[in-house]
Protein backbone atom coordinates (compact mmCIF):
# COMPACT_ATOMS: atom_id res chain seq x y z
CA UNK A 1 0.00 0.00 0.00
CA UNK A 2 1.13 3.58 -0.68
CA UNK A 3 0.73 4.30 3.20
CA UNK A 4 3.61 1.67 3.66
CA UNK A 5 5.96 2.36 1.25
CA UNK A 6 5.49 6.22 1.87
CA UNK A 7 6.23 5.75 5.64
CA UNK A 8 9.58 3.21 5.08
CA UNK A 9 10.81 6.14 2.00
CA UNK A 10 10.73 8.96 4.98
CA UNK A 11 13.59 7.33 6.87
CA UNK A 12 15.32 7.02 3.71
CA UNK A 13 15.07 10.29 2.06
CA UNK A 14 15.13 13.10 4.48
CA UNK A 15 12.13 14.93 3.59
CA UNK A 16 11.06 18.28 4.84
CA UNK A 17 8.01 18.07 7.04
CA UNK A 18 5.71 19.22 4.34
CA UNK A 19 6.34 15.99 2.58
CA UNK A 20 5.73 13.60 5.34
CA UNK A 21 2.91 11.38 5.29
CA UNK A 22 1.04 12.92 8.72
CA UNK A 23 1.36 16.49 7.38
CA UNK A 24 -0.50 15.70 3.93
CA UNK A 25 -2.82 12.94 5.22
CA UNK A 26 -4.18 15.32 7.53
CA UNK A 27 -4.14 17.72 4.58
CA UNK A 28 -6.29 15.37 2.70
CA UNK A 29 -8.70 14.39 5.18
CA UNK A 30 -9.63 18.41 5.91
CA UNK A 31 -8.54 20.72 2.87
CA UNK A 32 -8.24 18.39 0.32
CA UNK A 33 -11.59 16.80 0.57
CA UNK A 34 -13.67 20.06 0.76
CA UNK A 35 -11.69 21.37 -2.38
CA UNK A 36 -12.38 18.09 -4.07
CA UNK A 37 -8.40 16.74 -4.20
CA UNK A 38 -8.34 13.60 -5.00
CA UNK A 39 -4.85 11.70 -4.26
CA UNK A 40 -2.69 10.91 -6.82
CA UNK A 41 0.32 8.76 -5.24
CA UNK A 42 3.02 7.76 -7.29
CA UNK A 43 5.65 5.66 -7.00
CA UNK A 44 9.00 4.87 -9.00
CA UNK A 45 11.17 1.57 -8.16
CA UNK A 46 14.29 0.03 -9.90
CA UNK A 47 14.42 -3.24 -11.48
CA UNK A 48 14.41 -4.98 -8.03
CA UNK A 49 11.38 -3.33 -7.14
CA UNK A 50 13.15 -1.08 -4.27
CA UNK A 51 11.21 2.02 -3.92
CA UNK A 52 13.89 5.44 -5.62
CA UNK A 53 10.96 8.21 -5.19
CA UNK A 54 7.33 8.91 -4.59
CA UNK A 55 5.02 11.69 -5.69
CA UNK A 56 2.81 12.78 -3.18
CA UNK A 57 0.14 14.65 -5.69
CA UNK A 58 -2.86 15.24 -6.23
CA UNK A 59 -5.66 16.15 -8.51
CA UNK A 60 -8.61 18.13 -9.03
CA UNK A 61 -11.28 19.80 -11.61
CA UNK A 62 -10.73 23.60 -12.12
CA UNK A 63 -12.74 25.55 -14.58
CA UNK A 64 -13.37 22.50 -16.81
CA UNK A 65 -9.43 21.48 -16.32
CA UNK A 66 -8.70 18.56 -13.88
CA UNK A 67 -4.90 19.41 -13.02
CA UNK A 68 -2.58 17.79 -11.24
CA UNK A 69 -0.24 19.14 -8.23
CA UNK A 70 1.43 18.61 -5.44
CA UNK A 71 -0.41 17.90 -1.86
CA UNK A 72 -0.45 20.14 0.47
CA UNK A 73 -2.36 23.42 -1.08
CA UNK A 74 -2.48 26.27 1.15
CA UNK A 75 -0.65 25.26 4.43
CA UNK A 76 3.05 23.60 2.55
CA UNK A 77 5.95 26.05 2.04
CA UNK A 78 8.32 23.64 0.76
CA UNK A 79 7.16 20.73 -1.77
CA UNK A 80 8.64 18.08 -3.71
CA UNK A 81 9.12 14.27 -4.04
CA UNK A 82 10.62 11.74 -1.37
CA UNK A 83 13.67 10.66 -3.24
CA UNK A 84 15.93 7.70 -1.28
CA UNK A 85 19.49 9.58 -0.53
CA UNK A 86 21.05 6.60 -2.38
CA UNK A 87 19.23 6.37 -5.45
CA UNK A 88 20.71 8.66 -7.96
CA UNK A 89 17.48 9.87 -9.53
CA UNK A 90 17.47 12.47 -12.38
CA UNK A 91 14.74 15.29 -12.69
CA UNK A 92 14.05 13.46 -16.79
CA UNK A 93 13.24 10.37 -14.95
CA UNK A 94 11.01 12.28 -11.87
CA UNK A 95 9.14 14.51 -15.11
CA UNK A 96 8.59 11.20 -17.06
CA UNK A 97 7.07 9.91 -14.52
CA UNK A 98 4.43 12.92 -13.42
CA UNK A 99 3.75 13.29 -16.88
CA UNK A 100 2.85 9.06 -17.21
CA UNK A 101 0.64 9.96 -14.09
CA UNK A 102 -1.14 13.36 -15.98
CA UNK A 103 -1.93 11.26 -18.89
CA UNK A 104 -3.06 8.08 -16.80
CA UNK A 105 -6.16 10.26 -15.11
CA UNK A 106 -6.73 12.66 -18.00
CA UNK A 107 -5.07 16.01 -16.45
CA UNK A 108 -4.79 18.48 -18.68
CA UNK A 109 -2.52 20.64 -16.57
CA UNK A 110 0.93 19.96 -14.59
CA UNK A 111 1.39 22.41 -10.89
CA UNK A 112 4.94 22.05 -9.25
CA UNK A 113 5.34 24.77 -7.53
CA UNK A 114 6.65 25.39 -4.23
CA UNK A 115 10.47 24.02 -4.80
CA UNK A 116 13.07 24.18 -2.71
CA UNK A 117 16.70 24.12 -4.12
CA UNK A 118 17.53 21.29 -2.21
CA UNK A 119 15.83 17.52 -1.22
CA UNK A 120 17.13 15.73 1.60
CA UNK A 121 20.20 17.80 1.12
CA UNK A 122 20.70 17.04 -2.38
CA UNK A 123 20.27 19.21 -5.32
CA UNK A 124 16.22 18.97 -6.11
CA UNK A 125 15.47 17.20 -9.82
CA UNK A 126 12.74 19.42 -10.12
CA UNK A 127 14.87 22.70 -10.09
CA UNK A 128 17.58 24.42 -12.77
CA UNK A 129 17.77 25.37 -16.17
CA UNK A 130 14.82 23.72 -17.69
CA UNK A 131 12.66 25.26 -15.10
CA UNK A 132 11.34 28.65 -14.47
CA UNK A 133 11.88 30.35 -11.32
CA UNK A 134 8.90 32.41 -9.52
CA UNK A 135 8.86 35.33 -7.35
CA UNK A 136 8.98 33.07 -3.89
CA UNK A 137 11.75 33.28 -1.76
CA UNK A 138 12.92 31.39 1.14
CA UNK A 139 14.59 33.00 4.23
CA UNK A 140 16.25 31.73 7.70
CA UNK A 141 18.36 32.64 10.67
CA UNK A 142 21.05 30.27 12.11
CA UNK A 143 20.32 30.37 16.04
CA UNK A 144 23.17 32.59 17.64
CA UNK A 145 25.07 31.21 20.64
CA UNK A 146 25.43 34.37 22.09
CA UNK A 147 21.06 35.84 21.91
CA UNK A 148 21.86 39.43 23.28
CA UNK A 149 24.48 39.95 20.96
CA UNK A 150 22.99 39.20 17.85
CA UNK A 151 19.99 41.20 19.01
CA UNK A 152 22.13 43.95 19.32
CA UNK A 153 23.61 43.37 15.85
CA UNK A 154 20.04 42.81 14.20
CA UNK A 155 18.25 45.23 15.99
CA UNK A 156 20.61 47.78 17.26
CA UNK A 157 21.32 49.24 20.56
CA UNK A 158 18.36 51.38 20.95
CA UNK A 159 16.35 48.48 19.23
CA UNK A 160 17.47 45.88 21.83
CA UNK A 161 16.81 48.63 24.67
CA UNK A 162 13.53 49.57 23.19
CA UNK A 163 12.56 45.55 23.67
CA UNK A 164 13.50 44.61 27.13
CA UNK A 165 11.80 48.37 28.15
CA UNK A 166 8.81 46.97 26.64
CA UNK A 167 8.57 43.32 28.37
CA UNK A 168 9.14 45.21 31.41
CA UNK A 169 6.22 47.42 30.77
CA UNK A 170 4.31 44.46 30.02
CA UNK A 171 5.73 42.33 33.02
CA UNK A 172 4.02 45.28 35.23
CA UNK A 173 0.69 44.25 33.22
CA UNK A 174 0.41 40.65 34.97
CA UNK A 175 2.50 37.68 35.13
CA UNK A 176 4.21 37.18 31.63
CA UNK A 177 4.87 33.50 30.98
CA UNK A 178 6.29 31.43 27.45
CA UNK A 179 4.71 27.95 27.46
CA UNK A 180 5.66 25.29 25.21
CA UNK A 181 2.84 23.25 25.31
CA UNK A 182 2.34 19.74 25.79
CA UNK A 183 -0.98 18.29 26.24
CA UNK A 184 -3.97 18.18 24.53
CA UNK A 185 -5.99 20.69 26.32
CA UNK A 186 -2.94 23.38 25.55
CA UNK A 187 -2.53 22.81 22.73
CA UNK A 188 -6.05 23.22 21.39
CA UNK A 189 -5.87 26.30 23.20
CA UNK A 190 -2.76 27.54 21.71
CA UNK A 191 -4.43 27.04 18.06
CA UNK A 192 -7.42 28.37 18.99
CA UNK A 193 -5.85 31.54 19.92
CA UNK A 194 -3.37 31.74 17.15
CA UNK A 195 -6.51 31.38 14.60
CA UNK A 196 -8.23 34.05 16.50
CA UNK A 197 -5.63 36.37 16.69
CA UNK A 198 -4.46 35.88 12.70
CA UNK A 199 -8.06 36.48 11.75
CA UNK A 200 -7.90 39.66 13.56
CA UNK A 201 -4.64 40.46 11.77
CA UNK A 202 -5.80 39.73 8.37
CA UNK A 203 -9.10 42.11 8.79
CA UNK A 204 -7.14 44.69 10.38
CA UNK A 205 -4.29 44.59 7.57
CA UNK A 206 -7.40 43.90 4.67
CA UNK A 207 -5.44 40.85 4.03
CA UNK A 208 -7.15 37.73 2.78
CA UNK A 209 -8.56 35.51 5.42
CA UNK A 210 -7.74 31.77 4.61
CA UNK A 211 -9.20 30.73 7.90
CA UNK A 212 -12.69 32.12 6.11
CA UNK A 213 -12.46 28.35 4.83
CA UNK A 214 -13.43 26.31 7.67
CA UNK A 215 -11.05 23.36 6.43
CA UNK A 216 -7.80 25.36 7.03
CA UNK A 217 -8.64 25.51 10.91
CA UNK A 218 -9.92 21.87 11.03
CA UNK A 219 -6.07 21.44 9.45
CA UNK A 220 -4.37 23.24 12.19
CA UNK A 221 -6.59 21.48 14.67
CA UNK A 222 -6.19 18.28 13.56
CA UNK A 223 -2.46 18.29 12.72
CA UNK A 224 -1.63 20.23 16.15
CA UNK A 225 -3.29 17.60 17.93
CA UNK A 226 -1.23 14.54 16.59
CA UNK A 227 1.45 13.13 18.99
CA UNK A 228 3.54 12.05 16.18
CA UNK A 229 3.40 14.72 14.49
CA UNK A 230 6.32 17.94 14.29
CA UNK A 231 4.11 20.42 15.31
CA UNK A 232 5.48 22.69 17.92
CA UNK A 233 2.94 25.52 19.37
CA UNK A 234 4.14 28.00 21.96
CA UNK A 235 2.78 31.16 23.49
CA UNK A 236 3.20 33.96 25.37
CA UNK A 237 0.78 34.24 28.13
CA UNK A 238 -0.19 37.02 30.11
CA UNK A 239 -2.63 36.49 33.51
CA UNK A 240 -3.07 32.98 31.73
CA UNK A 241 -4.75 34.28 28.63
CA UNK A 242 -2.21 33.89 25.45
CA UNK A 243 -1.50 37.31 23.72
CA UNK A 244 1.05 36.02 20.92
CA UNK A 245 1.67 32.55 20.07
CA UNK A 246 3.60 30.73 17.16
CA UNK A 247 2.14 27.52 15.65
CA UNK A 248 4.83 25.63 13.85
CA UNK A 249 6.62 22.86 13.11
CA UNK A 250 10.33 21.09 14.21
CA UNK A 251 12.29 18.80 12.50
CA UNK A 252 15.32 18.03 13.45
CA UNK A 253 17.67 20.85 13.90
CA UNK A 254 15.21 23.27 12.66
CA UNK A 255 12.45 25.20 13.65
CA UNK A 256 9.53 26.41 11.14
CA UNK A 257 8.40 29.65 11.91
CA UNK A 258 4.80 28.70 9.91
CA UNK A 259 2.28 30.96 11.70
CA UNK A 260 3.09 33.54 14.36
CA UNK A 261 0.66 35.85 15.75
CA UNK A 262 -0.19 38.16 18.70
CA UNK A 263 -3.29 40.19 20.09
CA UNK A 264 -4.63 43.02 17.89
CA UNK A 265 -5.20 46.57 20.08
CA UNK A 266 -3.88 47.61 23.00
CA UNK A 267 -1.22 45.61 23.92
CA UNK A 268 0.17 46.14 20.30
CA UNK A 269 2.56 49.20 21.62
CA UNK A 270 4.29 46.41 24.17
CA UNK A 271 5.52 44.50 20.87
CA UNK A 272 4.08 40.84 22.47
CA UNK A 273 4.93 39.16 18.92
CA UNK A 274 9.12 40.12 18.53
CA UNK A 275 9.13 38.79 22.78
CA UNK A 276 7.41 35.71 21.30
CA UNK A 277 10.13 35.06 18.90
CA UNK A 278 13.13 35.96 21.17
CA UNK A 279 11.78 33.45 23.39
CA UNK A 280 11.78 31.18 20.33
CA UNK A 281 15.44 32.29 19.62
CA UNK A 282 16.67 31.11 23.30
CA UNK A 283 14.16 28.04 23.32
CA UNK A 284 16.06 27.08 20.05
CA UNK A 285 19.71 28.09 21.50
CA UNK A 286 18.86 25.47 24.69
CA UNK A 287 17.21 22.34 22.59
CA UNK A 288 20.63 22.64 20.16
CA UNK A 289 17.98 23.52 17.47
CA UNK A 290 20.19 25.31 14.77
CA UNK A 291 17.92 27.21 12.17
CA UNK A 292 15.02 29.05 12.62
CA UNK A 293 13.18 28.64 8.92
CA UNK A 294 10.80 31.46 8.24
CA UNK A 295 9.90 29.76 5.14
Amino acid sequence: PARDIWASLESRSSPYPFQRLLWLESWQLTIGEAHRFSPAIGVIEDSCGATLCLLPMAHSQRRAIKRLEWMGWGVSDYSGPLIASDSGIDGALVMTAIRAMARSIGCGLVLLERNPGTLGGCPNPLVGEHFHELHYGSHYARVPEDLTSFLKERFGAKGSYNLRRAERRLSELGALEFVVASGDARRSEITAAMIRHKRERYRVQKMRDNFEDPSFARFYETYGALDGGKAHLSALYLDGRPIAEHWGLRDGDRMYLLMPTFEVGELDKYSPGSILIERLFGLCADERISILDFT
